[in-house]
């Protein structure tokens, strides 16, 4: 430990030997933005953890207090994660369905095509989506 504190030392002086006098950073520079932006990130995480302190303190009490509230939330959480399962697995094979009947073909595209506005690309999308219900 005592190793490592005088090696810290001497690396600082070393560094401190080769700074010129008077050398200080701009209070406007991208040093201080960075260290404000690192003070504000710090305090922003604190905060963070104590809110979720104090949430998880409040459930805890709300669920000493309703038992049965809190085991009724846990089955709904549950069945919703089992739903969504089953929707994210439904919607990855539409995908792949979708993927294996119309492969795109890049070559297909014409080079010098125009970029087309957004609105035109969206009645694009719109009119292909009716024709498939």
């Amino acid at each position: 430990m005592l190793r490592t504190v005088l090696r810290a030392i001497f690396w600082t002086a070393v560094t401190a030997a080769f700074v010129p006098a008077g050398f200080s950073a701009a209070p406007d520079g991208a040093f201080a933005r960075e260290t404000r932006e690192l003070i504000i990130a710090t305090d922003a995480l604190d905060n963070s953890r104590g809110l979720t302190r104090q949430a998880g303190q409040q459930t805890r009490e709300f669920c000493n207090e309703q038992s049965e509230a809190c085991a009724v939330g846990q089955q709904l959480a549950s069945f919703s994660s089992l739903v969504m399962g089953v929707v994210s697995d439904r919607a990855q094979n539409w995908a792949e369905d979708q993927r294996a009947q119309a492969p795109l073909a890049p070559a297909a595209l014409p080079q010098d095509a125009p970029a087309q506005s957004l609105d035109a690309l969206l009645a694009d999308v719109t009119r292909e989506t009716s024709d498939l219900r």
